[in-house]
């Protein structure tokens, strides 16, 4: 949608896999534009597979932040993956050691709920594929180099 990005395909568990992101790295986010309830009383638990985690918050934005619509709201609720990646001394290394590889593809579904404790929100996706990035540290690296790390 031209005015709020993606938007969701199914609420289904079993079909999670269409909905957005189906990609990921360490440190990608992404915002869920919730309505009809106070986003920011919501509590979230982290959810982690395979050495994914998916960790939900209420975040004020920067003038970093970019927005479909170009208006940029003050806070929003923020998706934050963490997982493999390759650490400083890895990346220095002529024989670095592997990272872990996650078992994909995982399904991740977070449930944002209220002060007494009930479900009020549910957003699920399915990651598929898991990427390293290609420059940490302000060092570049070959895909011959980076495949070392698997």
């Amino acid at each position: 949608d031209g005015f709020r990005g993606y938007l969701i395909q199914s609420t289904n568990p079993a079909s999670y896999g269409l909905n957005f992101p189906t990609t990921g790295m360490d440190g990608y986010a992404f915002d869920l534009d919730i309505r009809g309830v106070d986003a920011s009383q919501l509590t979230w638990q982290p959810v982690t597979h395979s050495g994914i985690t998916a960790t939900v918050s209420w975040t004020k934005t920067s003038s970093r932040d970019k927005y479909p619509s170009g208006k940029r709201p003050e806070y929003v609720t923020r998706v934050t993956l963490t997982g493999p990646k390759p650490s400083y001394s890895q990346i220095q290394s002529n024989n670095p050691s592997p990272l872990s590889k996650p078992t994909l593809p995982q399904t991740f579904e977070l449930v944002g709920r209220d002060s007494a404790g009930n479900a009020l929100i549910t957003y699920g996706f399915e990651l598929k594929q898991w990427f390293v990035r290609g420059t940490a540290y302000n060092v570049r690296f070959t895909l011959s180099e980076a495949t070392t790390w698997l």
